[in-house]
């Protein structure tokens, strides 16, 4: 059974983003409380398969459109863009890798958060890169409802540990 989207504002709402949930107490019950099922893990995992094959065309397509939908956000990052075509792909099989690690996967999105902070990346920047990752997953890999959820709910667990990083929470 696939768990529904969470009621909250989350990462993927283009709106003010909602304050993370307090993670700063203790992250690790936070975090296994909302890290997906086992189902849902096997649908981001087949589903991520699915992408490798299109993978170039998904991550032009997806900086071509975040660009298009959201040009503010262009002076973030640099001009040529081919060394984060190759880190965007290896975060994503790193956090589909590590599924089954939570712990491990929530330290390395709070360090991507404090990285992506020194970017220049803010807050109100996480729901419009969310929202163009879910419609270029679907668009590439040929998401069913079920898959789109459990990305969703992924990257807005991620996301939520992302923005706890970037406000130096441990």
């Amino acid at each position: 059974m696939t768990r529904s989207a969470p009621k909250r504002d989350n990462c993927l709402s283009t709106d003010n983003l909602a304050t993370p949930m307090n993670y700063h107490r203790a992250v690790t019950p936070p975090v296994l409380d909302r890290w997906p099922s086992v189902a849902d893990r096997h649908l981001l995992r087949q589903s991520f398969t699915r992408l490798i094959p299109k993978s170039d065309l998904a991550v032009q397509d997806f900086y071509d459109q975040l660009f298009a939908e959201h040009p503010g956000v262009r002076p973030l990052f640099p001009e040529d863009l081919t060394e984060l075509h190759e880190k965007f792909m290896m975060m994503l099989a790193w956090f589909v890798e590590y599924l089954d690690q939570p712990e491990q996967a929530a330290l390395e999105a709070k360090h991507l958060g404090q990285r992506h902070r020194h970017y220049g990346a803010g807050a109100n920047h996480y729901g419009p890169v969310g929202s163009v990752l879910l419609g270029v997953l679907t668009a590439h890999a040929g998401l069913s409802e079920a898959e789109k959820a459990a990305w969703g709910n992924l990257y807005g667990l991620i996301c939520d540990l992302m923005l706890v990083g970037a406000k130096g929470n441990s």
